[in-house]
């Protein structure tokens, strides 16, 4: 195993990047936002923390970098690559 430099890192390019991301549920007759208008780039060997309450969007947000969940409007690009 060798050590990646910062450099190395930055070539990688992304993991993830969410762009404008919004996302909303329905909830009988209304519709909830849950997430609006989120920008979020995930870099190859940074550590990358989602921070917030109970509520606010955390996995909401894992799920759409994870391509469980599109969101409604912007854009989300994965990177997709082997987990193995």
């Amino acid at each position: 195993m060798t050590d990646q430099t910062s450099s190395e890192s930055e070539q990688q390019g992304p993991v993830a990047v969410l762009t404008a991301v919004e996302k909303t549920y329905p909830m009988d007759s209304i519709s909830v936002p849950v997430i609006k208008g989120v920008d979020i780039l995930v870099r190859h060997a940074c550590f990358t923390v989602l921070l917030g309450p109970s509520g606010s969007g955390k996995t909401t947000l894992l799920n759409m970098v994870g391509c469980i969940d599109r969101p409604d409007k912007g854009k989300s690009s994965p990177i997709a690559k082997s987990a193995t």
